[in-house]
């Protein structure tokens, strides 16, 4: 006779998936806005130049972006 026994650990998989998830998409999310906010910012600055007759220096520095951290994110 032939037993086969089937075992799961779902649960603790769970956990550990939810924990995963917990503390990757934070970070995964900061490292997708920041290149994103980086090329807004270029592009306003670019935009500047041919909206303004002569922008000063001060002016195409006035666009800023605060770079997101993966702390930022979290609720």
């Amino acid at each position: 006779m032939i037993t086969i026994s089937v075992k799961t650990n779902v649960d603790q998989f769970e956990r550990s998936l939810n924990a995963f998830v917990r503390d990757q998409v934070p970070f995964a999310t900061a490292q997708a806005i920041n290149p994103l906010g980086q090329y807004m910012q270029q592009a306003a600055v670019e935009s500047m130049w041919t909206t303004f007759r002569n922008p000063s220096p001060s002016t195409l520095r006035s666009v800023c972006m605060l770079a997101a951290v993966p702390r930022s994110m979290r609720r």
